[in-house]
């Protein structure tokens, strides 16, 4: 009987929880959308769309909520390069593509002409290569071995840098020489790194600041113009067979301002972007008259060598 009151109970309690919520969904007018995150050394590209609204249709394009965003096939992309260099995109469909490499210490401007909308403006500066050196080692855990990979960072002084960390895991398969590449889980516990930050946000029984996940960011506001040593640690994947080979790199990148604030703007709403129930959530932006990123990076790879494989 008294099973029967709880589910009557718990029926009533469900039913008074309605309650009617009015969503103000008129049409909006779309905005130019601008995303282009360019690597040294390769041609300075970018994709234009426009928004859609949060529910149903957009009206120019019956695109649903779940379809690409409406591509702008008919900008013009101008790139100004050091003040004086200029370039004109060429594009295909939404990407619009410079007959320009990026090198360190490029100042980049970009100018986006629609038709229709206002113009649009951006710009960056080309950042240098992270300086590391690196050794690895095995250590044993209280349930596995697991590699510490011991990375030095040299910083430049006098300016603010801008970082992250990764663990490339490549699966080489034997027949056909194919491959393919994963990020691995990883942890710091770096105080200087992870500190105070709520991104790092994981805390444990020791009250200790601790990293886990894929990709590490930071700043070098606790570490600038010195020569500074840190730990992460991963699990490699030994498993063996003649069908194929594990390697691991480190993936050390350099960013500018703009796609470093672009960055941790997404892990900080990772929950918002991606969780069921989640609200709006607000990029950073550094396109004036639009939206989006344009920014630039520098990409270090450091091939891995697993101790194991020298015993």
């Amino acid at each position: 009987m008294k099973r029967y009151i709880v589910v009557i109970c718990a029926t009533l309690l469900l039913a008074g929880c309605e309650k009617m919520i009015e969503i103000d969904s008129q049409y909006q007018e779309p905005i130019i959308v601008v995303h282009s995150r360019n690597n040294v050394g390769e041609n300075v590209s970018l994709a234009i769309t426009t928004s859609r609204p949060v529910f149903g249709y957009h009206p120019a394009s019956e695109a649903s909520i779940n379809s690409p965003f409406p591509a702008v096939e008919n900008a013009t992309a101008t790139l100004t390069v050091n003040g004086n260099a200029h370039y004109t995109a060429t594009s295909d469909s939404n990407h619009y593509t410079f007959a320009y490499q990026t090198q360190v210490g490029d100042k980049l401007q970009l100018e986006v002409q629609v038709p229709g909308h206002d113009p649009l403006y951006a710009e960056t500066t080309v950042p240098a290569p992270a300086q590391a050196t690196t050794t690895v080692q095995t250590v044993e855990t209280d349930w596995d071995e697991q590699n510490r990979l011991h990375i030095t960072l040299t910083d430049p002084a006098n300016q603010e840098n801008y970082y992250s960390v990764q663990i490339r895991e490549i699966y080489h398969y034997t027949a056909g020489d194919r491959y393919d590449t994963t990020f691995r889980y990883f942890t710091c516990k770096d105080p200087l790194l992870v500190g105070d930050d709520p991104l790092m946000g994981v805390i444990n029984d020791m009250d200790v600041p601790s990293f886990d996940g894929t990709c590490l960011l930071f700043d070098d506001s606790r570490i600038n113009g010195t020569t500074y040593s840190f730990d992460v640690q991963y699990h490699p994947n030994r498993s063996t067979s003649d069908q194929y080979t594990y390697t691991y790199d480190l993936v050390l990148t350099s960013f500018s301002t703009e796609e470093y604030h672009f960055a941790t703007s997404i892990q900080n709403n990772a929950d918002y972007l991606f969780g069921l129930f989640s609200e709006p959530a607000v990029l950073y932006n550094n396109v004036k008259g639009g939206y989006g990123v344009f920014g630039a990076h520098h990409t270090t790879i450091i091939r891995l060598e697993d101790p194991a494989d020298n015993q």
